[in-house]
């Protein structure tokens, strides 16, 4: 379970370095994300975990190129297209 801690610890140290780094306000990025500013505080605060969706819009929010993240976020567009149109 440490492990589990010290990786949450982890993100939350480099979801707060790279929203400085990009000079975004916590509001900004949260808005940017899809979250709430108190949801990312608590994030960012260690006061709550990061869900893996939560995690995945904060990195596109902080402009990921990782091609992973990239193309989770194309097959998301994909699938949201097409039950948009069903």
């Amino acid at each position: 379970m440490e492990d589990k801690h010290l990786i949450e610890q982890a993100i939350r140290k480099v979801i707060r370095e790279q929203r400085n780094e990009s000079g975004k306000t916590q509001a900004k990025l949260a808005e940017e994300a899809g979250l709430s500013e108190k949801h990312l505080n608590k994030i960012e605060n260690g006061k709550k975990n990061t869900s893996g969706a939560s995690l995945f819009q904060l990195l596109l929010a902080l402009g990921s190129q990782d091609p992973m993240i990239l193309r989770i976020a194309e097959v998301y567009r994909e699938i949201k297209s097409k039950n948009t149109n069903d």
